[in-house]
């Protein structure tokens, strides 16, 4: 969209009679060359058109009033880099250009449902008045919400530019995961949502897709990045967003609304952005999100929601039946620990021999664990006593590691339990013995908490099951009762350099990391 530059004489300061603009017929009738002059880098040329007034009248502020977009006015000069934060009522905008007086901040308002952007020009002339404040008033987009963009003009559109976690072939998360710039249009589509990511976090399912070894499978798609075209993933599946913009079509999602992805593979969440079809997003109510953090939302669905699966579906429990588990310190092996607290279930957990055991002893009993040992301890006649002379059932055993140490745990599972595997960290095979079969009854099974959120996708008892679920961890965690995994976050800004932003996804997508990591998405 152009505006003729005869216009100018008339609109610009229509509201300062005592002003006009001197050289306008000069201005160049280029898009960009009229947002230069619109406060924006126009001290940079020495041939913009400059202000001048009647020596008497001299206001401090300049009003644009032509009605425009706010995508076609903001366009630093040379893609420096600008940033909007959201403050009450305010919008602030940091832009790193010498057209700004000492680099500092430009003020941005809503005012009447219009944005109004104030800037300070640095350029000193006796015919630009330094320190002068120009104000221009454009209309809001639809669906635009404060988010940080970097504007680069292409057409009458404009893209912002995001950074992205990729990889192009699978492998070694170390090796083949790179922190890109992708250009993302800032207008969604008809069907698509514009979410500016909140947190996500790193779980070993995601390094075994990237390694391509996880059943569901990385989307790879085209990606356009700040130098060329490629075709790859964006890592990550689990983690929470907001919702800066929605197209024509979307129903039931709003600016505001936080989000999760429905499935894992879908599209990646290690983004700052991301623009997705409206259909891979579940909304999470603000109610129940209300007083908490982005992490525990981005942690919801693998780890509390598959601990509360294993605990409501595999046995009817009753209040002080026992459950044991292994990899008691893991997400699940915490969050099974005050799930079964909440409801009146004791549990044995069993964890890697360490040297800080006592440490992570009572660091498990202060969650409300019952019982904590180590898989050597478990083989001891001391543990094997205690564990035969429990004074009610242990009902069900759940297993994330496999091999010998998942062997000697289902032993202390009671006759007619169920030994139920959810993972395998030790990638070796579950073995049971025939006389666990035969003579105590034990079934064994398997849970994938994607296969039940697939499930619930043509299920409408497993629907609202889900929403149930999400509300009662959430619920649980707003009343200080359930508290998400200890995490190593890692600070992802927007506008972080490429190369400290690669260091921060590098030290967090490794199977010897020690602990889990985070992402936290800041503007």
């Amino acid at each position: 969209m152009r505006y003729p530059v005869s216009n100018f004489n008339r609109d610009i300061f229509a509201d300062n009679s005592g002003f006009r603009s001197v050289h306008a017929h000069t201005l160049p009738g280029r898009t960009r060359d009229i947002h230069e002059w619109m406060g924006w880098t126009w001290p940079r040329f020495h041939n913009a058109p400059l202000l001048e007034s009647p020596e008497h009248h001299h206001p401090t502020h300049y009003h644009a009033t032509r009605p425009s977009i706010f995508n076609q006015i903001f366009e630093p000069l040379e893609n420096d880099p600008a940033e909007i934060i959201k403050h009450s009522d305010k919008w602030i905008v940091k832009l790193r250009s010498p057209a700004f007086k000492n680099n500092s901040g430009v003020k941005v308002q809503v005012r009447g449902g219009k944005l109004v952007v104030c800037a300070q020009s640095s350029r000193e002339s006796p015919r630009a008045f330094e320190g002068n404040s120009f104000e221009y008033t454009t209309v809001l987009p639809r669906g635009f919400k404060a988010s940080k963009i970097t504007a680069k003009h292409k057409g009458d559109t404009m893209e912002i530019t995001t950074q992205a976690a990729i990889y192009t072939e699978p492998g070694d998360p170390q090796a083949v995961v790179r922190v890109v710039e992708r250009n993302l249009p800032d207008v969604p589509g008809s069907n698509q949502v514009l979410v500016r990511m909140l947190a996500a976090p790193v779980n070993p399912s995601d390094l075994n897709q990237i390694e391509g070894t996880y059943p569901v499978k990385g989307t790879f798609d085209k990606l356009t990045t700040s130098t060329d075209t490629i075709y790859a993933a964006v890592g990550g599946n689990e983690g929470v967003g907001e919702v800066i913009g929605v197209g024509d079509g979307v129903h039931g999602l709003q600016v505001g609304d936080w989000v999760v992805p429905q499935r894992a593979g879908q599209f990646g969440t290690w983004c700052t952005h991301t623009m997705a079809n409206a259909s891979s997003l579940s909304a999470v109510p603000a109610d129940w999100r209300s007083g908490l953090d982005p992490l525990d939302v981005a942690c919801l669905k693998v780890n509390p929601c598959t601990a509360y699966r294993l605990l409501k579906d595999f046995a009817a429990l009753n209040p002080g039946d026992y459950v044991i588990q292994n990899g008691a310190n893991s997400g699940v092996g915490r969050a099974v620990i005050q799930l079964a607290r909440y409801w009146g279930i004791r549990t044995v957990n069993v964890v890697r021999e360490r040297p800080q055991l006592d440490q992570l002893h009572q660091e498990l009993i202060s969650l409300g664990a019952d019982i904590v040992v180590s898989d050597k301890q478990l083989a001891t006649d001391d543990v094997k006593q205690q564990l035969k002379s429990l004074d009610a059932p242990v009902r069900l055993g759940f297993n994330c590691v496999g091999g010998r140490a998942t062997l000697q745990m289902t032993k202390f599972i009671s006759a007619g339990g169920t030994l139920v595997s959810y993972g395998g960290m030790s990638r070796q095979p579950v073995t049971m013995p025939t006389s666990l079969l035969l003579f105590k009854d034990i079934s064994a099974c398997g849970f994938w908490m994607n296969r039940w959120y697939n499930q619930s996708f043509t299920s409408s008892r497993l629907e609202d099951e889900k929403h149930q679920m999400w509300r009662e961890i959430l619920g649980l965690i707003q009343q200080k009762k359930f508290v998400t995994q200890p995490l190593v976050t890692s600070n992802w800004h927007s506008l972080m350099d490429i190369g400290k932003a690669q260091e921060a996804v590098s030290g967090a997508v490794t199977w010897g990391a020690g602990s889990k990591h985070a992402f936290e998405f800041t503007q």
